[in-house]
């Protein structure tokens, strides 16, 4: 039996299916696997966010309490467990490896892949897509984006404080088209990995995408479908809105289009990755396990976004 596990960073479970909360939220890919599948609808994780809940999914451990000095070498985060996978733990790879499964890790999620993380252990084929967020993957003199940072950010620039942002769109400004956006490279690296490994003999594929994460950062026309004729700034980093005078209503539903449109773009190259199952008739013997880490607010209780002091199901359901 195959497995493939597809992980969507920061996307809500109430988003899918029967019932959602965003009843307008266009996912008809997801919607129909949903609805010829087994739904864990009381899923909730134990340890989060990012690297804490995959840590738990590739060990079978718990991760909280946190046992673990924090190390930052490597890395800039500084989230309670926010660590390595440690050596004496063995992966969910490790462990169908040695059992015969060709293994594969193809991810954007970035952290995943710094220094000392350990959590490519036990794949046998790894393809780290660059470029998401804080991913130091392209540099340059910030003045190459200027026009753009000015797109996402209010006046007076501060450099500083956009440093994340300024990485961002430097790593994307090659951009053509839908296709050279993070989520479709991942699907479309995933495709062509089944394309060229299904007939191998049994398989286990991990694939991460970290949209629908901030920054909400959509093709313009999918944040149209729910927020058009919006002539403002796209803050596709929510907290960039608090500047100034803070964010006006319209900013607010622009916001939350940004990431209904991510949503909507992750939903079709999830699809394209699920028609390629089918085409390759591989439905009959692959397990598909779907999940996310973690999810977000939009503005359920006034405010974007996750943290320790917003423990809602919204943001913890899986």
């Amino acid at each position: 039996m195959n497995i493939i596990c597809i992980c969507l960073d920061t996307f809500r479970a109430d988003i899918i299916g029967g019932g959602k909360k965003f009843s307008h939220a266009q996912t008809p890919n997801l919607d129909a696997l949903a609805s010829e599948s087994v739904r864990f609808t009381r899923a909730f994780g134990e340890g989060q966010p990012t690297l804490q809940i995959r840590r738990a999914n590739f060990t079978g451990m718990r991760s909280f309490p946190w046992k673990y000095n924090f190390d930052r070498r490597g890395h800039w985060h500084h989230a309670p467990g926010w660590h390595k996978i440690p050596p004496e733990q063995d992966t969910l790879a490790e462990v169908l490896l040695e059992r015969g499964y060709l293994t594969a890790l193809i991810a954007d999620t970035y952290h995943m892949f710094k220094p000392t993380m350990n959590f490519s252990r036990g794949f046998a084929h790894l393809d780290f897509i660059r470029g998401q967020e804080s991913d130091n993957w392209r540099s340059g003199d910030p003045r190459l984006i200027e026009a753009q940072l000015r797109k996402h950010v209010r006046e007076p620039l501060n450099w500083q404080r956009h440093a994340g942002l300024v990485n961002y769109l430097l790593c994307q400004r090659h951009r053509q088209s839908e296709d050279d956006y993070s989520c479709a490279r991942v699907f479309r690296a995933a495709a062509n990995w089944l394309d060229d490994n299904h007939t191998v003999g049994p398989f286990f594929l991990w694939v991460d995408s970290f949209d629908p994460h901030e920054p909400w950062d959509p093709p313009k026309p999918y944040a149209n479908l729910y927020f058009p004729d919006y002539e403002g700034k796209d803050f596709i980093t929510p907290g960039s809105a608090n500047e100034g005078d803070g964010p006006t209503e319209a900013e607010l539903r622009r916001i939350e289009a940004l990431y209904l449109g991510e949503v909507t773009f992750v939903d079709k190259w999830v699809g394209a990755l699920l028609d390629k199952i089918d085409a390759l008739n591989l439905r009959d013997d692959t397990i598909v396990v779907l999940m996310s880490d973690h999810g977000t607010q939009l503005r359920d209780h006034g405010s974007f976004g996750k943290g320790a002091n917003k423990l809602h199901p919204f943001n913890t359901q899986l």
